[in-house]
């Protein structure tokens, strides 16, 4: 898998939502010792946020997003299939 695609093995992850609360989940493409990315349709392309200083542990984190493209708060999985870059 290219680290420059959401993970490709779980549904159609452009606009993947929680059924419980419409909260999208997306999938890091790429986790480094302070921060992970994952992409956005947007012209950027990505966002990045800090990782808590835990570069190691899968889990989803929540974070809020000025981008107008999800206009609150985004789930981000982060897995074994996420590169970690060092």
């Amino acid at each position: 898998m290219s680290n420059f695609q959401d993970n490709p093995s779980v549904g159609n992850p452009n606009n993947k939502f929680d059924g419980e609360n419409e909260t999208p989940l997306k999938w890091a493409y790429e986790m480094d010792k302070t921060q992970f990315k994952y992409r956005c349709p947007c012209k950027k392309g990505y966002h990045a946020h800090g990782n808590g200083g835990d570069p190691d542990t899968n889990r989803v984190e929540h974070r809020s997003s000025h981008c107008a493209m999800y206009g609150g708060d985004v789930r981000i999985a982060i897995t074994e299939e996420t590169p970690r870059v060092w």
